[in-house]
């Protein structure tokens, strides 16, 4: 086993090239999370994390401008690629996975539940409801009680 180096290691800037934009693409498309796919094709997740938050911002000042920003270097279109390219199939995977649930709820009922608890969750996620149940619950230990003695007027009396 080899000793940890004492020094940092600084590793090679990364280009995006054929190789890794297909092991992206296909680690992706499958629905591994994203910085797993980093990983697989070659990035560790901290520097994935970097550029696709560097593709963001060029995305959102696309997006409010209409235009490029000023300056684009081919590293800023790789970033924004790969931005796009993370939205995409993440998209593309989250409607196959409703797709799945969809046609498994024609079978049974469970999928639909399971879909609504996720979907639907201020009226059917059992776990938020319970939680809601019980402050409501002890919000109402919470109130102060008066208790009112009324006169029984001669009432007590055995007859």
């Amino acid at each position: 086993m080899e000793p940890f180096p004492t020094k940092p290691v600084k590793l090679k800037p990364h280009t995006f090239n054929a190789a890794f934009r297909g092991r992206i693409r296909t680690a992706l498309k499958a629905g591994v999370p994203w910085r797993s796919a980093a990983v697989a094709a070659g990035v560790s997740g901290g520097i994935f994390v970097k550029w696709y938050k560097r593709g963001q911002d060029i995305r959102t000042v696309i997006d409010s401008t209409s235009e490029y920003p000023e300056k684009m270097t081919p590293e800023d279109f790789g970033y924004l690629w790969l931005y796009d390219l993370i939205e995409e199939l993440n998209a593309a995977v989250v409607v196959k996975h409703v797709k799945r649930i969809d046609k498994a709820s024609k079978k049974s009922w469970a999928a639909s539940a399971w879909w609504l608890e996720r979907r639907a969750k201020e009226d059917f996620n059992k776990d938020l409801n319970a939680a809601a149940a019980q402050k409501k619950a002890e919000g109402a230990s919470n109130v102060p009680q008066v208790l009112i003695e009324l006169p029984d007027n001669g009432r007590s009396a055995a007859v």
